[in-house]
């Protein structure tokens, strides 16, 4: 989140994320380090900006191989 300019801070046991206008944010390739959860929802936050890619779409094919099928359905805008 911090390298697309999203302001946040951290603890042990929180994260507390500052509201920013989606259309400031700046394009990101995200590296999913093999995690579903990752990819999934990071997609949503991609459907804001329209600038997020992730690194494999594939990952998700353990548990929801369909995913990005579901989610080209959506009608997501920003």
């Amino acid at each position: 989140l911090s390298q697309m300019g999203v302001e946040l801070s951290t603890t042990d046991d929180s994260i507390t994320v500052q509201y920013k206008n989606p259309d400031g944010l700046g394009e990101h390739h995200l590296s999913t380090y093999h995690d579903h959860r990752m990819a999934m929802a990071f997609s949503l936050l991609g459907s804001c900006t329209g600038t997020l890619t992730v690194d494999s779409e594939r990952v998700v094919d353990k548990t929801y191989p369909t995913y990005w099928d579901d989610y080209r359905t959506l009608n997501v805008s920003a």
